[in-house]
């Protein structure tokens, strides 16, 4: 009789294929990796040998072949991307899916963009972040133990990029690790707090501050349990999501049947809106971000705020002399 394979270890031999047909990591690194996460879970790892022996396989067959990853979105959620954006929307993102071999970074001196342009022979975004080839591990480059730039994805960017007259402002930043946005606040003059009930996070969190030369308060708790007399200009909430929007970079996201989540998801994203309004000052903002490509994750979550809160209001952010509605 043959017996169903776990779906775990399927999914990890996608991801196998996934690096190796983009060319994100060395053969190597794949193969080694995909057994590490096979040893983390009681439903894969007696299968550590089978998913070693497969990888091996599948390298060779890469290399041999020469395979191109075709993009592909897992059937449910394109017909999702289509009904809710458009046809022509859902193929540019299928087509962004094929992407690979390429990082973005933040550059903790703005001043200093055109410098690290030339040094890490990088694309300079619109944004102002720079968008460089991953040839080589990444603290090897020139600037990363020198905490001159941090990885930073242009779209996680672009909130705090939307806010003026950071400077001095007190912000509380729930679900902060690893800090990209925290470091985005604080390298703009923001005074910032910290939260996550992750001991793993916040260690990543403090190793990030710490090579970045950053100083911030920061606490191991979770959003639910925390207290504070303190209010504060700004509350960040960059919320636990399906993270649906960030396949270009993980990629089995969507082989993970992200639907089927949403239902905790959407739980701690309505709490943690309700929560966050009592750590604001008045006149403060609520800063509402996600990775989901999911309207019920965002606009649906913070409009459904709006309509049970009658005393907050949608503001516009004014940048640059530009006026950016959220």
């Amino acid at each position: 009789n043959k017996k169903k394979t776990d779906k775990s270890v399927t999914n990890i031999l996608r991801i196998v294929i996934s690096e190796l047909a983009s060319k994100e990591a060395p053969n190597y690194a794949s193969v080694s990796s995909a057994v590490n996460l096979a040893k983390t879970s009681l439903k894969t790892k007696h299968f550590t040998g089978l998913i070693n022996s497969v990888s091996r396989n599948l390298v060779k067959i890469f290399q041999e072949k020469d395979l191109i990853l075709k993009s592909n979105l897992e059937k449910n959620f394109k017909n999702y991307l289509i009904e809710k954006y458009s046809q022509e929307i859902a193929n540019k993102i299928e087509r962004i899916y094929t992407l690979h071999n390429s990082v973005d970074i933040s550059i903790i001196n703005q001043k200093e963009v055109e410098y690290w342009k030339e040094k890490l022979e990088a694309k300079l975004l619109p944004t102002g972040s720079l968008r460089i080839k991953k040839n080589k591990k990444l603290s090897d480059l020139s600037g990363f133990k020198e905490g001159k730039w941090w990885v930073q994805d242009i779209s996680s960017s672009i909130p705090i990029k939307l806010i003026d007259k950071i400077k001095n402002m007190e912000v509380l930043d729930l679900f902060s690790a690893p800090g990209g946005k925290a470091m985005q606040l604080i390298a703009s003059g923001a005074n910032v707090t910290c939260i996550d009930s992750s001991s793993a996070r916040i260690k990543k969190l403090k190793e990030n501050l710490n090579r970045m030369n950053m100083n911030a308060d920061v606490i191991q708790k979770d959003f639910y349990d925390f207290e504070s007399k303190k209010k504060f200009d700004l509350v960040l909430i960059d919320v636990p999501c399906s993270s649906t929007g960030t396949i270009r970079k993980n990629k089995e996201i969507q082989y993970l049947d992200p639907f089927k989540r949403l239902k905790n998801l959407l739980k701690i994203q309505e709490d943690s809106l309700n929560i966050a309004k009592n750590f604001v000052k008045d006149k403060g903002y609520i800063l509402y971000c996600n990775c989901s490509l999911f309207f019920s994750e965002g606009e649906d979550k913070i409009h459904n705020f709006i309509k049970e809160n009658s005393n907050w209001k949608f503001e516009k952010f004014i940048k640059n002399n530009k006026n950016i509605e959220k």
